[in-house]
């Protein structure tokens, strides 16, 4: 089945025109753009980031890892993701309490992405 990377949906778009839309990003965009509002875009892998006004620093991240890819810089006083060792199983984002962690991207199926679509559809209804 055919799949491509997911970075997010934005339903009822309202922008570049008349009517509503929802608006479909993709990972792996290979241009770098200078006003590119959403460089989290860039790479076909997730990305993790953390809210830092949220974080209450209760280590569940770095604890909940199985590959111990999560670190805390005490010098910078923020918690690091080693891209090269995670797995992508997103227990650490499952297990922040204050929902400081969040994972920029997803794998989805073409089928999946037409149900989606389909849910705003007022052919549908």
């Amino acid at each position: 089945m055919t799949s491509g990377r997911i970075l997010r949906i934005e339903k009822l778009s309202s922008y570049d025109g008349d009517g509503l839309r929802s608006v479909f990003f993709l990972k792996g965009c290979p241009l770098r753009c200078q006003w590119c509002s959403t460089p989290e875009s860039h790479e076909m892998v997730t990305d993790f980031g953390v809210r830092q006004i949220k974080c209450t620093h209760c280590f569940n991240c770095v604890e909940n890892c199985p590959e111990n890819a999560i670190a805390y810089d005490t010098g910078q006083d923020v918690f690091t993701t080693d891209m090269n060792r995670c797995c992508d199983c997103r227990q650490c984002v499952d297990e922040c309490p204050a929902g400081a962690r969040t994972a920029y991207g997803y794998t989805a199926t073409v089928d999946s992405i037409l149900q989606e679509i389909d849910k705003d559809s007022a052919l549908s209804r």
